[in-house]
């Protein structure tokens, strides 16, 4: 079953408010991870190993060093599952 990117966005939302302590009706797709969301280094380590474990991907560190807004994160998960 291929997952529409509406279903990928809705479950990086619930996933990144698990981390930041806000509801995910609070985070968009152009939050920053770290000004916006206050997330640190090892939350957005977390974050996307969770993110790996849940789509079953894998996003190489070079990749994931580039990562600073929702939006980037939800389509690095496109490309890898694409």
């Amino acid at each position: 079953m291929k997952l529409t990117e509406a279903a990928i966005v809705d479950k990086v939302l619930e996933i990144i408010s698990g981390f930041s302590g806000g509801p995910k009706a609070t985070i968009t797709q152009r939050s920053n991870l770290t000004a916006d969301l206050g997330l640190d280094s090892l939350d957005q380590l977390e974050i996307l190993m969770e993110v790996e474990a849940t789509f079953e991907v894998n996003i190489p560190d070079d990749e994931a060093e580039r990562i600073v807004t929702v939006q980037d994160l939800v389509h690095c998960v496109l490309r890898r599952l694409s």
